[in-house]
């Protein structure tokens, strides 16, 4: 009988000396619990943590806890030259650029352009309105409503141009515009 404990102990100890996590032979009385707790003599005891798993522990239950901030969106500064430059297309509106800013060569760039339209479908306008009214005045009034159709579609005939130099200006491009984008008369 002797002899089988003594067998018993070695087959023991060398289970034992291969698994050293399944050592029961220094702590007899120790139970892993699946929530992380081990029983040790009478009581249950929490297993130490190791820190990177506090560390989460702690971001988890601040994440948890903590309510999103509002943030107010930034808000840009305004920018006079974009204004202008904008305003410099609609119609005689290019004088305002011209008084306000008359130095920032963005805004002079734009009010050019403006100007040159305005008075590009001004000629036309005025143009096609003195010969209508001369033909009017002579009883031919079929040139008279061809000319005031003319009126017309110098009018419509802008607005692309309008849009064109407005988009321009709005993302801060000194493009000309075409046809008539060449010409300079405020330097």
């Amino acid at each position: 009988m002797n002899n089988q404990n003594n067998n018993y102990n070695n087959q023991n100890q060398q289970y034992n000396d291969y698994n050293p996590e399944q050592n029961n032979t220094n702590n007899q009385n120790n139970y892993n619990a699946p929530n992380g707790n081990y029983y040790q003599g009478n009581q249950y005891q929490q297993q130490p943590q190791q820190p990177q798993q506090q560390q989460y522990q702690q971001y988890q239950q601040q994440q948890q806890y903590q309510q999103p901030q509002y943030q107010q969106p930034q808000q840009r500064q305004f920018d006079p030259t974009m204004l202008y430059s904008i305003l410099s297309y609609i119609g005689p509106l290019f004088i305002v650029g011209i008084a306000a800013d008359p130095k920032n060569p963005k805004v002079r760039f734009h009010c050019n352009q403006g100007l040159v339209l305005f008075l590009s479908w001004l000629i036309l306008a005025v143009g096609f309105g003195i010969l209508r009214m001369i033909f009017s005045f002579l009883h031919i009034y079929i040139l008279s409503t061809l000319f005031f159709i003319f009126v017309c579609l110098s009018l419509l005939g802008a607005i692309p141009f309008i849009i064109i130099g407005i988009i321009n200006a709005a993302n801060n491009e000194q493009k000309p515009l075409p046809i008539i984008g060449k010409i300079n008369i405020l330097k």
